[in-house]
């Protein structure tokens, strides 16, 4: 059985790793499409919650920050690897 939830770590580009015992992705398509995800449900949050403006999300709802391909994310997932949850570091 497939689990329902899955956390996600978005690492700023050449972000050092180190050996480790846990595995990893380095995939760029991916990276892509969760932080997009990402940006979308901080657009949906704000919107909701009166903090920004229609006019602060870009066509796809996205509400995008300059250095947000500089921070690192932790994402929560749901099993179809849609973002639900998002701490930004």
């Amino acid at each position: 059985m497939t689990p329902r939830y899955g956390f996600a770590l978005l690492a700023p580009e050449g972000a050092a790793f180190h050996k480790h015992n846990g595995t990893y992705c380095i995939d760029g398509h991916r990276y892509r499409t969760l932080l997009s995800g990402m940006q979308a449900l901080r657009g949906r949050t704000y919107l909701e919650d009166g903090a920004i403006s229609l006019a602060d999300v870009d066509a796809a709802g996205r509400f995008r920050l300059d250095d947000d391909e500089s921070c690192w994310h932790i994402l929560l997932t749901e099993r179809v690897h849609e973002v639900i949850g998002c701490v930004r570091m």
